[in-house]
C-alpha cells in the first residue's frame, strides 16, 4: 500500500510539473508575441516620424531577435520604404534583399520580391529585376509579376519576350485592376493587341 500510494503521489508530481511546465511555456510565448509586437510597432511608429536610420535600426533588431517572425519582414519592408523615402534607394535594395526569402509566408515573401526588383528596374539595373522575379514561387502574384518582367525586357530591347510578358500580365490582371489600363498601353506601345478580358 505504501509503495502505491508512493506511486501515485510521483505520477500527481509529475502531472503538476508538466502542467505547471505547460503554463511557463504559454507565458514565455505570449510575452514573446508580446515582445515583438512592440518591436514592430516602434518600427511604425519611426517610420510615422520619418527617420529612416532609426527605422533601420529597429528593424534589423527585430529580425536579429525573432527572425522567423513574419513581423520582421513586415519591419524591413517598413524600413526599406522608408529609405526609400530619405533618398538612399541602395540601402533600401539592401534591405530587401536581406529580407527576401525569410517570410515562412509564399505572399509575403513575394511582396518582398516584388518591391526589391521594382528597385532594381528603378535603379537602371533590369537584369537584376529578372533575376529576383524568377525567385518567385509560381501562381504568386503573376499579373503583377509579368507586368515587371515586361518592364524588364523592354528595358533590355527583348521586345517580343517583353510583349509575351504584358499579355501574360493581362490575362492574370483583373479587369478593374487599377494597372490593367497601364499595361494595356504599354502592350500597345510595342505593336500588341490587349485581350478582350481577363482570366476568369
Amino acid at each position: 500500500m505504501r509503495e502505491n500510494g508512493a506511486a501515485i503521489l510521483g505520477g500527481v508530481a509529475v502531472g503538476l510539473a508538466l502542467i505547471a511546465g505547460g503554463f511557463i511555456w504559454k507565458n514565455h510565448r505570449a510575452s514573446e508575441a508580446e515582445d515583438v509586437a512592440a518591436q514592430h510597432y516602434a518600427v511604425i511608429e519611426a517610420a510615422g516620424d520619418a527617420e529612416a536610420g532609426r527605422v533601420a535600426d529597429l528593424a534589423h533588431a527585430l529580425r536579429a531577435q525573432h527572425p522567423d517572425s513574419a513581423y520582421a519582414v513586415l519591419a524591413a519592408l517598413h524600413a526599406a520604404r522608408a529609405q526609400l523615402d530619405a533618398g538612399d534607394a541602395a540601402a533600401a535594395a539592401a534591405t530587401l534583399q536581406e529580407a527576401a526569402g525569410a517570410a515562412a509566408d509564399p505572399a509575403l515573401d513575394g511582396l518582398v520580391v516584388l518591391r526589391l526588383a521594382r528597385l532594381q528596374l528603378a535603379a537602371g539595373e533590369p537584369a537584376d529585376a529578372l533575376a529576383t522575379l524568377g525567385r518567385l514561387e509560381a501562381g504568386s502574384y503573376t499579373g503583377l509579376a509579368a507586368d515587371l518582367r515586361g518592364d524588364a525586357q523592354r528595358a533590355l530591347g527583348e521586345t517580343e519576350q517583353a510583349r509575351a510578358a504584358y499579355d501574360e500580365a493581362l490575362t492574370h490582371l483583373d479587369a478593374a485592376a487599377p494597372i490593367r489600363a497601364l499595361v494595356e498601353l504599354k502592350l500597345t506601345d510595342l505593336g500588341g493587341a490587349p485581350a478582350a478580358s481577363p482570366e476568369a
